[in-house]
This record gives structure tokens, sequence and C-alpha cells, in this order.
């Protein structure tokens, strides 16, 4: 088990900084492989020090440093040499710039500890991160296609590998999925919504990732709608436990959201658990995400649903349908698009897009959208997605969560041991 404290450094370009990194490591039990992470970036050629030091005497730690390849993976690069237990000390000299990992881990014992990390001045300034308003377009579990029992069906959906990514990637859009790490398999792409979609497999998330600049955030590790009645290991193996799952495979966006599945959404789950791992926790909602909201404790984010259901045209018999959802209006949301301010984080939140007519499923053709329907909330009417995100100001950056996060100051937390 891997367990990455996420703590984002940013060196200024006239104070060399110090951060303080505390946390728990053991080497007993199931424990035995916890491994503490401090990952943090670097603007320009410096200096990378730092010293551990732990409570325990009968404990003894190691501090390692690594460097990301391009690919995602780790470089191990420096190691910490102490001729005593207590404190280790490590300095690398004239580290390039890069995103680099300082991690604790516990040879013997189990024990707290205080790791303390600094840079030296870089000579530059680094660029200036994004600004508001932000738009999220948010794929919830990244499904790739409709199914019949789990055989891919051939055709009458925009495949979001082959049509969707792409399109979007035109129009210079980096879209963000959501992952339930615990039924992704390494090739195959899981069955869900009632064995009729098909949700992306590691494979197509490398390839959403290294071709079209996606970025993913958490689902959980097994949809578990029950987490407030969860232990408290429970809860930390399910949440915290997905964002390990996403490191592990070279994922390194996940902590800027965790979806909760189904809107079981909890407040004290949210408190306890949540917020100590990711930046914000999904709420369903309408409307925008504001600043003050989402960067006040315990750090909840707003998510819309661009849904299908029932057509608008109140004269259609397709207006009584006995569906949950009525149809998402896409002039709603040209509308809340125009009307973002610069302190707005609007996440749109989409599943399967499908195409053309489907008898007793969806009917999507014709050019007017009030008379579009789909008999499932998780579909909807790719045509008018296109209309949705045609309609983006240019003043508004497409974004993922954790992006947000580090705009809105939202960097202040760490990630526990159990």
């Amino acid at each position: 088990m891997l367990i990455a404290a996420l703590v984002f450094f940013f060196a200024s370009a006239t104070v060399a900084h110090a951060e303080v990194v505390t946390g728990r490591v053991d080497s007993t039990g199931e424990h035995a492989r916890i491994r503490v992470a401090t990952i943090f970036r670097i603007s320009s050629r410096q200096d990378i020090a730092a010293t551990l030091r732990w409570r325990s005497p009968t404990a003894y730690l190691r501090l390692g440093l690594a460097m990301r390849r391009p690919d995602g993976s780790w470089r191990r690069i420096a190691r910490a040499v102490s001729p005593t237990a207590h404190p280790k000390h490590l300095r690398f000299v004239n580290a390039p710039r890069g995103v680099y990992r300082l991690r604790v881990r516990a040879v013997t014992g189990r024990t707290r500890f205080s790791l303390r990390f600094t840079g030296a001045p870089v000579t530059q300034p680094g660029p200036p991160g994004p600004q508001g308003p932000f738009v999220t377009l948010l794929f919830s579990r990244t499904e790739v296609a409709t199914a019949t029992r789990c055989v891919p069906d051939s055709g009458g959906y925009a495949n979001l590998l082959t049509v969707v990514a792409p399109t979007l990637a035109s129009r210079g859009i980096r879209a963000t999925g959501s992952v339930e790490t615990g039924i992704t398999k390494d090739s195959t792409q899981a069955c869900v919504h009632y064995r009729r979609t098909l949700a992306a497999s590691w494979a197509d998330l490398r390839q959403l990732r290294d071709r079209y600049g996606w970025a993913f955030v958490s689902h959980g590790r097994t949809w578990a709608t029950d987490l407030a009645r969860m232990t408290p290991q429970q809860q930390w193996n399910d949440v915290c436990g997905s964002l390990v799952d996403l490191e592990q495979r070279g994922i390194w966006t996940g902590d800027g959201l965790f979806a909760f599945p189904n809107n079981t959404w909890s407040d004290e789950v949210q408190t306890d658990v949540v917020s100590k791992c990711f930046a914000f926790g999904r709420r369903y909602g309408t409307g925008a995400t504001d600043r003050s909201m989402a960067t006040a404790s315990p750090y909840w984010q707003r998510t819309e649903g661009i849904s299908g259901g029932r057509c608008n045209d109140t004269s259609m018999p397709c207006s009584g349908m006995q569906t949950l959802t009525r149809y998402k209006s896409p002039a709603q949301v040209r509308s809340q698009l125009s009307s973002l301010g610069s302190d707005q984080w609007l996440t749109l939140q989409s599943y399967v897009l499908v195409t053309g007519d489907r008898p007793g499923a969806w009917h999507c053709t014709g050019g007017d959208w009030r008379e579009h329907w789909t008999n499932d909330p998780e579909r909807y009417c790719w045509s008018d997605y296109q209309t949705i995100i045609g309609s983006i100001p240019s003043s508004v950056t497409v974004t993922d969560p954790k992006t947000v996060a580090r705009a809105w100051g939202r960097t202040a937390y760490r990630i526990p041991a159990p």
C-alpha cells in the first residue's frame, strides 16, 4: 500500500520555502507496506534538502528522493545517509526543474514523524496559474459505450475514445473522468449501469491521459453508497485507498475531487475522511460552485448533471414519459456559461452520449432540442452536448478539479495513514 500525502511546493523567485509534513508510518502487521510520500514541484534548478525526525526510539525510518519520469513513473535519485538512526538528512544539489517525491518508510516499529524540506531560491518566477471562471466537463466513471448485457452495441452512440475525446481535443478542451478503481481492469472495459454501459479500462485511461490530456478523479474503490455506516478503517480503504490506486497507475490528479457514489454524501465522512485526502467532495446540485463555498470546511463542490429524460415539448407524448428526470436544456446551460463570475466554477457531468434514434430508448434527430428525449438519465444526445461545449466563452478556463484547487489555494490537506 502506498499512501501519498500530497503537498505541492512551488519555490518563489526571492525566498527559499520550507515545508513541514507530519504523518505516521508502521512496519507492523497489515500496514507493513505503508509509505508516506510528499510530492512537490520546482520550477528551476535548485538544491533540495530534507530532515526527517520521529518520536518512537524503537522505530527506524528511511527517507528517499525520486523524480517523476515523463510517463508518470518514478526514478529514485537519492537516499538519506546518516551515521546515526535519528534524525535523517538528505540533500540533492542542483536538481533540475520537475516533479519530485520524498518518501518515508518504516523499517522497524511504528511512529509519527516530521519531515521538513527546503529549496534554494530560483532565478525566475514560475508562470501564473489559470484564472477563473472555471468549467469542468466531468464524465462519470469514464463510460465509453452503450452495451446490451455487457456486449458493446454496434452503433447509436458517440464512443468516448474515438469520437468524444478527439472532438473535444479539436476544440482545445481537456475533460475529466471519474474512476471506480475497484472494478477497473487492465485492458477489459468494466460492465456497469445494469449491464448497459462499458466503463474505461486502465489502458483506455492512459490513452485519454496521454493522447488527449484528460485528468481523472476518484469515484471510490467499490461505489460504496453506505460510507457513513462503515468503520473509519473501511471508510479510509474505500475513499483514500482509491487515490492510492490511481497514483500507482500514474494518475496524479485524483486528489482534486472525491465523487460520492450515487450522491450518497455525508457531512461526517466528508469532514473526517474525504477532506483529509481530497481537495473537494462532490454533491449534486444546480449552478456553479462559489469559491467561498469550496474553500470553507468541509470543502464541498457542486456538480450539475447533463442528464437525459422526458422531452421538453409539452405538446408531444414524450413529455409524459415515466422518467425521473427531464431532458437537460442546452439553452439553460449556455446561459449559465455566459454568466459565470471570476470566482465561480461550473462542473457539468455527463455519462454516455448517444446519436440518432433508438426505438424506445432515445430520440436525438431533428434540429429542435425540445423534442429530444432518452429513457435513461445516463444518456444524452451528442448533438446537444456539442451545442453546449460550443457555447463555452473564451474567458472561461476548462480544467480539472485539482487545477481549481491550486488556483483557489485549497492545497493544505494531507493523506493520513490509516
